[in-house]
């Protein structure tokens, strides 16, 4: 990872974090990094960053990692970190957003093929109303 200046990625930052706090309605700035999101994350060990450090990168202005990053992509909606945080923050619906704005804007997802494992997945829910598995490896 190349070295950030982190004023200058913070200011420059800043209109597109308003984006995703519009589009999401998770305000991030509440986040005071308590963990709890990521102590209760199934995918986190998997992942290069936890919740709470994708948070945290957005705070600082590392918009560009967190869009290249696999924890946007990796989250399953779960719901843990919602449950636990302390703020509420609706993680799994920033990701969700995250994802949305990643693809308009053309950042290319860390983890291969994953947009298209998403864009099957959302497609066989909205087809049938519900995750069906065996429609969903079809796909894929």
């Amino acid at each position: 990872m190349e070295q950030v200046v982190l004023n200058t990625a913070l200011e420059a930052s800043q209109p597109f974090i308003s984006e995703i706090i519009s589009k999401s309605h998770v305000d991030i700035k509440k986040c005071y990094q308590c963990g709890t999101c990521a102590a209760g994350c199934p995918v986190g060990y998997l992942s290069d960053y936890s919740p709470r450090q994708v948070i945290r990168m957005l705070q600082t202005g590392l918009v560009e990692e967190v869009m290249k990053s696999h924890m946007i992509w990796l989250c399953i909606g779960c719901g843990n970190c919602v449950a636990r945080c302390p703020r509420k923050l609706d993680i799994p619906h920033l990701n969700d957003t995250l994802r949305i704005i990643s693809k308009e804007k053309g950042y290319t997802p860390a983890e291969k093929n994953v947009d298209v494992f998403n864009d099957s997945f959302l497609k066989t829910v909205q087809y049938t109303g519900r995750l069906y598995e065996a429609g969903l490896t079809m796909l894929y």
